[in-house]
């Protein structure tokens, strides 16, 4: 599979207490991928990962260039982020 990120958000209506992260998880092969794949959330970035958040799954099968949002709720948000609206993921 050729599962990629293109696209990400932090809703930050329950901030400083609860972040919800969201990403939408494309296929960009070209052959199917089953649903029930495994989705991990770090804090940090691609260049310096740091400690996993959580782990989800997709719910549905992805097509070659479908797509779908994956979300995990993070209790008692990290002071590094702040509460900035409308940031990219640290």
């Amino acid at each position: 599979p050729d599962l990629v990120v293109v696209d990400a958000q932090i809703d930050e209506s329950g901030c400083p207490v609860r972040l919800v992260l969201r990403a939408r998880i494309a296929n960009a092969g070209s052959a199917g991928v089953r649903a029930g794949m495994n989705v991990s959330f770090y804090r940090g970035s691609i260049a310096s990962p740091g400690a996993l958040l959580g782990t989800v799954t997709t719910t549905e099968p992805l097509l070659p260039g479908a797509s779908t949002i994956v979300m995990i709720s993070v209790d008692r948000a990290p002071t590094r982020w702040g509460c900035t609206k409308g940031q990219p993921f640290p």
